[in-house]
């Protein structure tokens, strides 16, 4: 048995596919200074054609949004920039190379600038720009390139990644999972793969099989077997068929409250990146949205989005809303989530370092902008605003100023906000959480992100897979200090929700609802599962399962206790 990591839920058993990418390779050939103009014109035609290519992706997809069409259109962006034909160009005339060859090095260099910030987000796009870079030289060599849109048969697909543009083309109806060695959980792989609710795993090298093979996987353990028995493949068979169950009972419960067996009602909200993407509220169910990760529009552009531009994305997400919650959280730059134009600078240890409210107060011009662009949104439904990566009163205090010192401004400019808008925190520092008291008078809520509050807790970097077993939100010591952050916030009246991954695991719901927590904030697609426990227990069961777990001093047991009382 092999095992990766599982990145979009489901069962699949089937045979496999080794799919390989057609490699477009430099052919180093020299140019003499006569053929330079000519090299020129065939850079300009395969840009051209490249464009039209991904113009018919796009006629293909239809209006409609989609995950496949934004990174489509993301890599027309990349193959229209006039950068990218500059560079290319000046390779030719300086270097003395062919168009081929000029456009892989131009798409090299820029991607490589990307991959150089160590950051997923950002490894993700060098993608973007790699994969347009590959058909931009194919056309330029006169090379076709294979996709996967044409399959005679259902098939588990391997490889070592999966573009954007062969994803758009791939033929969805024979693609049963997806296996990558590369990815992540931000990389295209896991989002085209919950988007088309297929099962998929990352960080499985596609020779450990080989195409005809069967092969049965699970999305949520990555437990990968090769050439099943016929007991492994009966146990598989279970799963797949539970999981069916599953899915099309939880996705019934869309027009039901998140309500216990005794009447307790809990509030589902969604965490979101784009405006857009509040919309899915309604999809699913929920009663808001817990967490707009607003750092996703600053690095969605060149330059720091203006106060007008980031008036129009919370706007939008506000109306799409419909009058529903909706909590943005200012930007939570640095960490894992590099900004290059911020200037944020190379650290040893960047989540222990200059990132979130840090930049923010550090750059007030900056984090005015937004505070007002909020505030002006909020005119328009109920907005709420919460600062990231509080670890001092101070920072909170000087925080609270400038908000007002916005709110004052704009009262002079004539722009209606709301007055009585709330605020919050995240509790993700353990020095917050465990002196969650001092912070508790000057917020209405409080919402705990459990993956930093984990790795600080731990001292557990949550990206390191050798220390992967180390990192657990089960951890006695990590839940002490959700369970004092709640008993604190009960205690001052100050409401407390959850927007880390341990909200959107089902088998946590128990605990969490047992521990008192109101609000539990996770991606859409999580949103039926945990609405589904809750429906199915009492705060009488989840207050004996809390207490149970609360007397257990290891992450494991606790693990294994409430997934076996799933």
């Amino acid at each position: 048995m092999n095992r990766g990591v599982g990145v979009s839920r489901g069962i699949a058993i089937g045979k496999a596919l080794v799919y390989q990418s057609r490699v477009i390779k430099p052919t180093h050939r020299m140019i003499t200074v006569t053929e330079v103009d000519d090299e020129k014109t065939r850079i300009l035609r395969a840009v051209t054609r490249t464009q039209e290519y991904l113009n018919q992706i796009l006629a293909r997809q239809g209006d409609e949004e989609s995950v496949a069409r934004d990174l489509i259109e993301v890599q027309l962006e990349i193959a229209e920039d006039p950068a990218l034909l500059n560079k290319a160009n000046e390779y030719v005339e300086v270097s003395l190379i062919e168009a081929g060859d000029a456009l892989l090095r131009a798409t090299d260099d820029i991607a490589a600038q990307f991959e150089s910030l160590e950051v997923a987000y950002y490894r993700d796009r060098a993608a973007d720009i790699r994969d347009v870079g590959t058909r931009l030289a194919a056309q330029a060599f006169g090379v076709e390139l294979v996709d996967l849109s044409h399959l005679n048969e259902p098939v588990i697909v391997f490889a070592e990644d999966i573009t954007p543009s062969e994803a758009a083309t791939m033929d969805t109806r024979n693609v049963l999972a997806l296996v990558t060695e590369l990815g992540s959980e931000t990389s295209h792989t896991a989002i085209l793969s919950k988007t088309l609710q297929i099962p998929a795993i990352v960080g499985v090298r596609p020779d450990r099989v080989r195409s005809g093979q069967n092969v049965a996987l699970d999305g949520v353990t990555g437990e990968l077997v090769v050439e099943p028995n016929p007991d492994e493949i009966a146990i598989f068979e279970q799963r797949q068929a539970r999981f069916n169950e599953d899915r099309e009972r939880v996705q019934n419960l869309r027009g039901l409250p998140a309500v216990s067996l005794d009447g307790v009602s809990v509030e589902l909200a969604i965490n979101i990146a784009h405006p857009h993407e509040a919309a899915a509220i309604h999809e699913v169910g929920a009663g808001g949205v817990g967490l707009f990760r607003t750092e996703f529009i600053f690095m969605d552009l060149p330059k720091a989005p203006t106060e007008e531009e980031q008036f129009y994305s919370y706007k939008t997400a506000v109306e799409q809303a419909d009058g529903k919650p909706v909590i943005i959280r200012t930007l939570d730059a640095g960490g894992d989530k590099g900004i290059p134009y911020l200037a944020i600078p190379e650290e040893q240890n960047p989540f222990l370092g200059y990132r979130a409210i840090r930049v923010c107060l550090d750059k007030p011009d900056l984090f005015k902008d937004q505070l007002r662009a909020i505030l002006r949104a909020s005119a328009f439904g109920d907005v709420r605003i919460m600062f990231p990566m509080i670890g001092a009163l101070s920072q909170l205090k000087r925080s609270l100023a400038l908000l007002e010192e916005c709110k004052s401004q704009l009262r002079v400019e004539g722009h209606a906000f709301d007055e009585d808008l709330k605020v919050g925190i995240m509790v993700e520092i353990p020095a917050v959480a465990a002196a969650a008291e001092i912070f508790a008078p000057h917020v209405q809520f409080f919402s705990i992100g459990t993956n930093d509050l984990c790795q600080y807790t731990l001292a557990v970097d949550r990206t390191n897979a050798k220390i992967a077993d180390l990192y657990s939100h089960y951890n006695p010591g990590v839940l002490r200090l959700i369970k004092h952050t709640i008993d604190v916030a009960k205690q001052y009246g100050v409401k407390v929700g959850m927007c880390g991954e341990m909200a959107g695991n089902a088998s946590a719901a128990p605990l969490l609802m047992g521990l008192g927590l109101e609000e539990f904030s996770m991606s859409p697609a999580s949103i039926p599962y945990v609405k589904d426990k809750i429906r199915g227990l009492s705060m009488e069961q989840a207050a004996r399962i809390t207490e149970t777990v609360l007397k257990m001093d290891s992450a494991t047991a606790i693990k294994e206790y409430l997934e076996k009382k799933s």
